[in-house]
């Protein structure tokens, strides 16, 4: 137990961690189609455009997602930098098909603690429910 707590250890698994954490997201930034299709939503994106201007830069900040069966649901959330200004934005994207390859976008949200309001693989509007 002494061994977790020597101040270097905890900056050497700290480090640990965040290098994990950087790749995982690299990883989700350059393979996911899903990723491809929510950054193109944000690039065309009117909201947006009119909030901070053209898009210059996103960054993927988080992500997570689920699959049942052939389909699959991913959510996003990027900072995403503009001529006049940054803004979190939150994607949320769904594949529904077998092929296996086409995503679209479900919704698209401004802000850090926005919620969606439509559900993975849902026809309506809402929780699903």
């Amino acid at each position: 137990m002494k061994f977790l707590l020597k101040k270097k250890n905890l900056v050497l698994i700290s480090l640990a961690a965040v290098t994990v954490l950087f790749i995982s997201l690299l990883l989700t930034f350059l393979i996911s189609d899903g990723n491809k299709a929510a950054t193109n939503g944000v690039f065309r994106s009117a909201d947006v455009m009119k909030t901070i201007g053209r898009v210059e830069k996103i960054i993927l900040t988080g992500s997570s997602s689920k699959y049942s069966g052939s389909a699959g649901c991913a959510d996003f959330r990027y900072l995403v930098v503009g001529e006049a200004g940054m803004e979190i934005v939150n994607v949320r994207v769904e594949k529904t098909d077998g092929s296996g390859r086409t995503w679209r976008v479900l919704e698209l949200t401004e802000g850090l603690g926005a919620d969606f309001n439509r559900s993975c693989w849902s026809r309506t509007g809402g929780d699903g429910a």
